[in-house]
């Protein structure tokens, strides 16, 4: 993957004033279109097979209510969103899975193996440019199969969303206000994403719409995903023809990484197998958590807990400071709770 090394390409690539200069080391397929897929497996098969089996066994828990809805510091959690989409999934198998931090069931082992696997690294350093990688959240993604051939109300598509809309709230711009943090996802396919597969869409170049924050309605419980298009379009002031979606057909291994300002969403799956995946959502070392206590705000409450089973740093220095808090890791309770796991 070809990267903007020389001083004209790096300043092409901010040009627009919306990226800012600490991007400017992005491969040049990320700069431009908001997002980088792998041309192949990037994880070896044996780490993807016991990620898959450690993935098959949580959801098989969370299906037996052994996973509260309520957010914990100590365990996986199951957002009501699951069950809201379950109920319109008229017909299919169950509704989609979605399991907040499955890594702390320190039961399992394989997801935490393949989120601190070398290979995963060296990919997603590539695409950004990053020389400091923290993990700060997972979340599991199961989209069950057999969901017939309708593209709209099928109960477990993902309406186009844009992930800061989501995380501006916890992560914030520097202290100088001259830059913003740098939050990105590295979505893993756990199982082979083919067309059929209901795979993850991308909106090319919508990275840059709109100042890199589309003041538009929650897409992401939207079941009609053509139904967005004009309401996104014309909320920036665009046309059709910049509406340019790419799947992230991926082989079971692939890698996905989008910037947080990326539209993307899914359709539903119409192949007989589930979609299986991990969002590993991630943060540079030019990153500023908008919190000042450890628990204090939901989406960076772990940023302390650097151990594999939680949110290690997975490229560069592990003791480094980055735009951190420098609290010690949890207070009392919870952090007797988590010398526990």
């Amino acid at each position: 993957m070809a990267r903007p090394n020389d001083a004209a390409a790096a300043a092409a690539a901010s040009a627009t004033g919306i990226v800012g200069e600490s991007w400017t080391r992005r491969s040049a397929q990320f700069a431009r279109d908001g997002f980088a897929l792998s041309d192949g497996p990037v994880l070896p098969p044996d780490v993807v097979a016991r990620a898959r089996a450690s993935f098959e066994r949580i959801v098989a828990r969370a299906d037996a209510g052994e996973y509260s809805p309520q957010a914990s510091m100590v365990a996986p959690h199951v957002q009501d969103v699951v069950h809201d989409l379950a109920a319109e999934d008229a017909g299919g198998a169950g509704g989609l899975r979605k399991v907040e931090m499955p890594q702390l069931d320190t039961s399992e082992h394989g997801i935490a193996e393949l989120m601190n696997r070398p290979e995963l690294a060296a990919w997603c350093q590539e695409v950004t440019g990053a020389d400091w990688l923290q993990v700060w959240w997972i979340q599991l993604h199961g989209k069950p199969g057999g969901e017939g051939t309708d593209d709209a109300g099928d109960g477990t598509s993902i309406g186009f969303h844009q992930d800061k809309n989501y995380w501006n709230s916890s992560f914030d711009i520097s202290e100088n206000g001259a830059e913003e943090s740098e939050i990105f996802t590295a979505w893993i396919a756990l199982s082979d994403v083919g067309p059929d597969s209901g795979p993850m869409q991308l909106l090319r170049g919508s990275h840059l719409w709109a100042n890199g924050l589309m003041q538009i309605p929650a897409f992401f419980h939207h079941q009609d995903l053509l139904e967005q298009r004009d309401v996104a379009l014309s909320s920036v002031g665009l046309g059709p023809e910049e509406w340019e979606p790419v799947p992230a057909v991926l082989p079971a291994g692939g890698v996905s990484v989008h910037d947080w300002r990326t539209l993307h969403g899914s359709g539903p799956n119409h192949s007989d197998e589930m979609r299986m995946s991990l969002a590993i959502h991630m943060r540079t070392g030019r990153s500023w958590p908008r919190s000042n206590e450890p628990g204090e705000n939901y989406l960076d409450q772990f940023l302390h807990d650097r151990r594999p089973h939680c949110c290690p740093v997975v490229l560069g220095d592990p003791a480094a400071i980055r735009g951190d808090r420098t609290a010690p890791i949890f207070a009392d309770a919870a952090a007797e709770q988590v010398a526990k796991l």
